[in-house]
């Protein structure tokens, strides 16, 4: 059965090369949402791109993307850390593995993706950032832990003399709503 982006000329891929590896990529990003490591490391071994995007859903995803949506930590590591997947590749929609997995409050996925050098700060097409999504979610454990980590970051980069009092950076930037522009019914006290 031929796919519709092959038959109908609206549904291509606007971007030249997109869907590079397409063929085997959803095998791989199965693989990952299942957490199956071993299934990872032999599809990797047998020539399948750990950064080929996936059919699913047409976004653009990679393998990674569905090990952080589905919360496989170890599967996460393996891909950046074994497999060298790139940790900071956006979809088509611009969202890192870090934006997919902060949206479904996916705290051990973030923690190894945070690790691994993800890339906090960036946005996706919509202007919205990893906490930003984990706010709108409702995933107050991902946003304990992403606050913390931007603390951290921006505590060390800051003179003291000009500086805010540490933790209360991230809640001057967000205007005390927890999200750009004042989302009403989201609190950004925790």
């Amino acid at each position: 059965m031929a796919r519709a982006f092959e038959t109908e000329p609206w549904t291509r891929p606007a971007r030249v090369g997109a869907w590079e590896g397409f063929d085997r990529s959803d095998e791989i990003a199965d693989a990952a949402a299942a957490g199956d490591v071993l299934e990872l490391e032999e599809r990797a071994g047998r020539g399948h791109s750990v950064s080929a995007r996936s059919s699913v859903g047409m976004l653009g995803e990679t393998a990674l993307h569905a090990a952080a949506r589905a919360g496989h930590a170890e599967a996460v590591l393996t891909l950046v850390g074994g497999l060298g997947a790139q940790v900071n590749l956006k979809s088509f929609t611009g969202r890192t593995a870090l934006h997919v997995a902060a949206a479904h409050g996916r705290t051990e996925a973030v923690q190894a993706l945070l690790e691994l050098g993800a890339e906090q700060g960036a946005r996706d097409e919509d202007g919205l950032s990893a906490i930003d999504l984990a706010l709108l979610a409702g995933a107050h454990e991902v946003v304990r832990l992403l606050d913390t980590k931007h603390r951290r970051l921006h505590d060390k980069q800051l003179e003291p003399s000009k500086g805010l009092p540490p933790g209360n950076m991230y809640r001057q930037r967000m205007g005390n709503t927890g999200v750009r522009g004042g989302a009403k019914g989201i609190s950004g006290d925790m």
